[in-house]
């Protein structure tokens, strides 16, 4: 009874082993495109590092506090 046991698990044990896995991650990615050139996530970047709007020197009302 225990042979039959210990065979049962390595029959087990083999067809898990062997048995034929998905592809991997690198087989099932479709090669797209860049969605951005890299002159546009550069300009991207660099409009991000200094903001155009919103930099006010001085209030426009006079109940603003500028802090």
């Amino acid at each position: 009874m225990k042979i039959l046991l210990i065979l049962a698990w390595a029959v087990v044990s083999v067809a898990i082993l062997w048995w034929p896995r998905p592809p991997g991650f690198n087989t099932r990615w479709v090669s797209m495109p860049p969605a951005m050139s890299w002159e546009m996530l550069a300009r991207a970047r660099q409009s991000a590092e200094r903001p155009a709007a919103m930099t006010y020197t001085h209030c426009k009302w006079p109940q603003c506090r500028l802090s």
